[in-house]
C-alpha cells in the first residue's frame, strides 16, 4: 500500500509540472487540486503546499484507520481466541453431555432392570398376599364354624345349667317336705308311742281288773 502511494504522490508531481509548462488546465477528479493554467512557481508552490496538506491529512485518516484496523484486529485475534475457548469449552461439554448421554442411557437401562425385578417382585409379593388372604379366609370360615359349634354347645350347657338349676329347686323343695314329713312322722310316732304305753297301761288295768274280779268270784263261792 505504501509503494503503491508513493507512486500516485510521484505521478501527481509530475503531471502539475508538466501543466505548469504547457499552460494546460487540469482539474483532478478528486476535487483536491484544481490547476487553472498559472504559469508562475508561486502558484505552483501554492498547489503543492495544499496537495501535501491534503495528502498528510490523508495520510493521517489513513493511519488513523490503519490504527483502528490493528485494535480490530488485535480484538478480532482476542475474540478468536475467545470464540476458540468457548469451543473447546463447548466441545469439552459436548464430550460431558455424550458421556452423561451414555451415563443416562445405562441408568435407565438398569432403571428398566429393576423396574421389571420390580414388578416380578410385586406379582410374587401379590400371589402371597392372595395366599396368605385365602388362608385366613379359610381360617375365619373354620373360626365361624367352631364359634357357632361352640354357641350351640353353650346354649346347650346353658339348657342343662337351667334343668340342673330348676332340678336343684325342685330337690330342695323335696328336701324341705321330707324335712316336713320326717318331722310330722315323728311327731305321730311319739303320739303313736304313747298311745301304744297309754294302751298297754289299759291292758294291764284291765288284767289286774279281771284278775281281782276272779278273785272276787271265788271267794264268793
Amino acid at each position: 500500500m505504501k509503494k503503491h502511494k508513493k507512486k500516485y504522490l510521484v505521478a501527481l508531481v509530475v503531471m502539475l509540472l508538466s501543466a505548469g509548462t504547457v499552460g494546460a488546465r487540469a482539474v483532478f477528479a478528486n476535487g483536491d487540486v484544481i490547476w487553472g493554467g498559472e504559469s508562475n512557481t508561486q502558484s505552483i508552490s501554492d498547489s503543492l503546499d495544499k496537495l501535501s496538506l491534503n495528502i498528510k491529512q490523508k495520510k493521517d485518516s489513513i493511519s488513523s484507520l490503519n490504527s483502528s484496523l490493528e485494535t480490530v484486529k488485535r480484538d478480532l485475534e482476542t475474540s478468536n481466541g475467545s470464540v476458540q475457548t468457548y469451543k473447546n469449552s463447548v466441545s469439552g461439554y459436548e464430550s460431558q453431555l455424550s458421556n452423561l448421554k451414555a451415563q443416562l442411557a445405562s441408568k435407565d437401562n438398569e432403571i428398566a432392570g429393576k423396574q421389571n425385578e420390580i414388578a416380578g417382585k410385586q406379582n410374587e409379593i401379590q400371589q402371597k398376599i392372595a395366599e396368605i388372604q385365602q388362608k385366613i379366609d379359610e381360617g375365619n370360615q373354620k373360626v365361624a364354624a367352631k364359634q357357632a359349634e361352640f354357641d350351640a354347645k353353650q346354649n346347650e350347657f346353658n339348657a342343662i345349667n337351667q334343668q340342673l338349676s330348676e332340678s336343684n329347686r325342685k330337690l330342695g323343695e323335696l328336701q324341705n317336705s321330707y324335712s316336713q314329713k320326717t318331722s310330722d312322722l315323728e311327731k305321730a310316732n311319739s303320739t303313736i308311742a304313747d298311745y301304744a304305753a297309754k294302751l298297754e297301761k289299759a291292758k294291764n288295768e284291765v288284767n289286774n281288773l279281771k284278775q281281782k274280779a276272779d278273785r272276787v268270784v271265788s271267794e264268793n263261792q
